[in-house]
């Protein structure tokens, strides 16, 4: 009977070891995610999430598993500023007493998530690696949104003199720019212009037809020049 119940003992204490060792939901802090990824099976199709059960036989084989933890909540957020300037812009500025900048500048606030699905095909695809790298994603994805929200502003301003970009709602935005095609994982939760200056269109074609109806002017067009466009930006990680 001692043997039996030592034996048992053993058991139980082996089962509780084995139990222990494989039950990862424990080792996913609250809000966060994992994937698991082993020697022996690659990159697991089931995210492991905090509260809710989960057990892979991978972590019992020593050095073979380990766990890729990731947070998308809160949301990532940050501010970025687009800036452009009319052709031969400084050079109009200058052949003028007023002080016209004749450039664009849309500072934005934005914020984007991806989903845990999302986190594990964007890792499978080697876009993602860790917490830093999907931090360096967000914000190269918040470049790449604002430059096309900036670009899709000039053109209608350049369209309609009396066209004001705040009025653009933000589904008519995502639409219109179609950043999907390029970040289809990501979830826009916000893009919103919070401050714009923009260039008085009339002014510059005036200043900009007198010199091209100038003779001193022929031969030397400013509109050779190239437009420079500027993409300058600050943003940071709400935790």
């Amino acid at each position: 009977m001692k043997k039996f119940l030592a034996c048992l003992f053993i058991l139980t204490i082996f089962s509780a070891f084995v139990f222990f060792v494989g039950w990862t939901q424990v080792k996913v802090p609250p809000k966060s995610y994992a994937l698991v990824v082993s020697k022996t099976s690659g990159v697991s199709d089931k995210i492991v999430k905090n509260g809710e059960f989960s057990w892979f036989w991978q972590f019992l084989l020593p050095t073979n598993a380990s766990l890729v933890r990731f947070n998308i909540e809160p949301y990532f957020s940050t501010t970025k500023t687009f800036s452009s300037k009319l052709p031969s812009a400084d050079f109009y500025k200058s052949s003028t007493d007023s002080t016209p900048s004749f450039a664009y500048n849309f500072n934005f606030s934005i914020s984007m998530t991806v989903t845990p699905e999302d986190f594990l095909e964007l890792y499978k695809a080697n876009k993602v690696t860790d917490q830093e790298s999907l931090m360096k994603f967000f914000d190269s994805a918040a470049d790449y949104i604002i430059q096309l929200a900036g670009n899709y502003y000039i053109k209608k301003h350049e369209e309609n003199p009396n066209f004001h970009p705040e009025n653009v709602r933000r589904e008519d935005l995502i639409r219109a720019i179609q950043s999907y095609k390029e970040y289809p994982e990501l979830e826009i939760i916000t893009v919103s212009l919070t401050s714009c200056e923009m260039p008085d269109i009339s002014l510059y074609n005036q200043i900009r037809n007198h010199f091209d109806a100038s003779e001193y002017f022929a031969g030397k067009n400013p509109e050779n020049q190239k437009t420079d466009n500027t993409n300058t930006n600050s943003g940071d990680w709400n935790e």
